[in-house]
């Protein structure tokens, strides 16, 4: 059994009911996103480093974790072979399993990242796996109305794309994403819209350091092909990008990210409001806490105003959770600043009972400095109580083939060593026991 630590915290009192909870594993973990389940509980993922990497490595592996209501760890599985396998986003899917986008080094025996679409049963037990394109980045993705997938990202080093999948994952269509007065794009989000089409939303650039990018917005019809674009940014502007963006009640779409004025020293949350046809009725800036501010999600509320999360970074390095709660006309109603120790965010939703659920990854000197997955729950007005730590509880519903060493030899078990263990149900995992 792992061996982990168990804390309670009582924090400042602000409220009844709200909590965060720490999954540690004595590995290195990253977070990608979190997402309600429909029994009030959550599907987490992020990254883990492997058992035994060394910590310039780039030996990382998926990690999915299914909590109860109460954050409480129901199980986990890890995906990965010997290389790199990068999770961006898992998805319930209506089937009640669920499915995830990332990105592998195993697809190929020359060890080309090849994105890719994972889909799992209910217990987190892998289905399928399908490759996407090689060397290309997918960084968001949901499931369509026809029981398919669209998926955006980044094709090579220079253009956004859009990639349609049946409900196997087999690819339908691809389309790049540009626009003929800049040289490089991305795509970051993508949601379907009411009338089967595409809202997608990225950046545009001369080149891709970030400096003089816009964001960009693109609206598609069913089968991807654009039938209007606009940019935020330009002049007075060092660079603005779009990371997150939703339709809204009216029609219109919401959309968040960051930007900086031309010669300021200062980043900070951007939050966009277009109509239905991307033209801009209002827009607002958010100072930080701390120099830098970075958004990277956003969702309408249920009082028609938005919740809005990402990172507030000093100059030094230190990265703290920042969410803002807006009206329906963007002016703030609160701001939370969550410092755990240095936090890496993942994503913020609204959760069924009016409250919200922030994942993020912390590292914390407590734990060696080893960074966790993190979720929080903020009450109504965004209050915090209390905090746990817990174990990842693993799935005992399969069953243990064999287990080989580092160089692929059988071997029994053994404490205190890196092995990989082959289960009857396809999956691998690489894990070390800790005496």
């Amino acid at each position: 059994m792992k061996k982990i630590l168990f804390i309670l915290l009582i924090l400042p009192f602000f409220g009844f009911g709200q909590w965060t909870e720490f999954y540690h594993n004595n590995q290195m973990q990253f977070i990608s996103n979190a997402e309600q389940t429909t029994d009030g509980g959550y599907i987490v993922s992020g990254v883990t480093k492997a058992p035994g990497s060394t910590s310039g490595g780039n030996d990382y592996d998926m990690i999915i974790m299914k909590t109860d209501i109460n954050g409480d760890s129901l199980w986990s599985k890890v995906f990965g072979g010997y290389e790199e396998d990068v999770v961006n986003k898992v998805i319930q899917t209506s089937d009640g399993g669920y499915a995830l986008v990332g990105y592998s080094e195993n697809l190929d025996t020359s060890n080309i990242p090849y994105s890719f679409i994972l889909k799992t049963d209910t217990n987190g037990d892998s289905l399928w796996m399908k490759p996407l394109t090689s060397n290309d980045e997918v960084f968001s993705f949901e499931q369509t109305s026809d029981g398919g997938y669209i998926v955006v990202g980044k094709h090579g080093e220079f253009y956004g794309v859009l990639i349609k999948t049946n409900s196997l994952g087999d690819t339908l269509w691809t389309r790049i994403l540009d626009d003929t007065l800049y040289n490089y794009s991305a795509a970051y989000d993508v949601k379907q819209t009411t009338d089967g089409g595409y809202i997608i939303i990225g950046e545009v650039g001369p080149n891709s350091n970030n400096m003089n990018d816009n964001a960009f917005m693109v609206k598609t019809d069913s089968n991807g092909h654009t039938l209007w674009s606009n940019t935020f940014g330009g002049s007075g502007m060092d660079f603005a990008e779009g990371h997150s963006i939703e339709q809204t009640t009216d029609g219109g779409y919401i959309y968040t990210g960051y930007a900086s004025d031309t010669g300021a020293t200062t980043v900070d949350f951007l939050l966009v409001k277009t109509d239905d046809l991307g033209n801009i009725i209002w827009w607002k800036k958010y100072q930080g806490t701390q120099q830098q501010a970075a958004a990277f999600n956003v969702q309408q509320t249920t009082d028609g105003g938005y919740i809005i999360g990402g990172v507030s970074v000093e100059w030094t390095g230190s990265y703290d959770l920042f969410i803002i709660k807006t009206n329906d006309v963007g002016d703030t109603t609160w701001t939370r600043q969550i410092d755990n120790g240095e936090e890496g965010f993942g994503s913020i939703i609204q959760t069924t009972n009016g409250k919200y659920i922030v994942s993020s990854s912390t590292s914390n000197p407590i734990w060696n400095n080893y960074s966790d997955l993190t979720i929080t729950e903020l009450g109504i007005n965004g209050n915090i109580i209390s905090s746990t730590n817990t174990d990842l509880v693993e799935d005992s519903n399969k069953n243990l083939l064999k287990i080989m060493d580092m160089l692929g030899r059988e071997v029994s078990l053994k404490s205190n060593t890196p092995l990989f263990y082959i289960y009857d149900d396809g999956t691998v995992e690489k894990k070390i026991i800790i005496d």
